[in-house]
């Protein structure tokens, strides 16, 4: 994705190892919130902002044979950044704030944009991003060797001594 008017939070918790639980501060979330909506506007077709990519809300008016297909780049730092960035938004901000509500307007537009890209059937254009499921492996279970190998019960995410990451 463009790093056009990506909050300074993005890079600062990428360069840090990407752990899943030490979400980046957000010292002013008023701030991150302008960046925030501005990186995403920067991100979305230009019939969606006009040009303007400060003025909310984004329109809804999609062109026919719209395909979203620049927006919905595979890897770590496609769309899901998007959507892990704004749960940071989310997270630091009180129910009640300004912060909060600027939140909800732009997850609400978010989720409208990946509603309207799989009603599209665009596909992430990124070669690393997950193919068919031919690519996908074969579940333990279901192996041709017959042979049914112990399968680890221990979860990744349970371990105290290792902290998530985002590959």
């Amino acid at each position: 994705l463009s790093t056009e008017n990506r909050p300074e939070e993005v890079p600062y918790w990428t360069s840090r190892g990407r752990y899943l639980d030490k979400p980046p501060s957000i010292a002013d979330l008023i701030v991150y919130g302008r960046s925030w909506k501005s990186w995403y506007a920067s991100l979305m077709p230009e019939w969606r902002h006009g040009g303007d990519k400060t003025t909310w809300p984004l329109s809804r008016d999609v062109p026919s044979g719209e395909q979203w297909s620049g927006l919905l780049v595979g890897e770590r730092n496609g769309v899901c950044m998007l959507v892990l960035s704004a749960s940071w938004w989310k997270h630091q901000s009180q129910s009640n704030s300004t912060a909060h509500a600027d939140y909800l307007t732009a997850a609400d537009d978010l989720a409208w944009v990946l509603r309207q890209s799989i009603l599209a059937g665009a596909a992430p254009t990124s070669v690393a991003a997950v193919g068919p499921s031919t690519s996908l492996p074969t579940p333990i279970s279901t192996r041709s060797s017959g042979v049914k190998r112990k399968q680890d019960t221990r979860s990744a995410l349970s371990s105290p001594r290792r902290s998530r990451r985002m590959k």
